[in-house]
């Protein structure tokens, strides 16, 4: 079972492009306990990679 995006076979290149995706281009936030903004869903998938 995969553990870490890498294992998934994510480029570190492409996490930008993930966090572009999910924040729609910096136009949105993701609700939850802290409010996501772009720069913080890089911060994730950096961690996770």
């Amino acid at each position: 079972m995969s553990v870490s995006l890498r294992e998934l076979g994510v480029k570190k290149e492409d996490l930008e492009t993930l966090a572009l995706k999910c924040s729609r281009n910096r136009t949105r936030t993701l609700a939850g306990y802290k409010p996501l903004a772009y720069e913080d869903m890089v911060e994730i998938f950096n961690m996770a990679y």
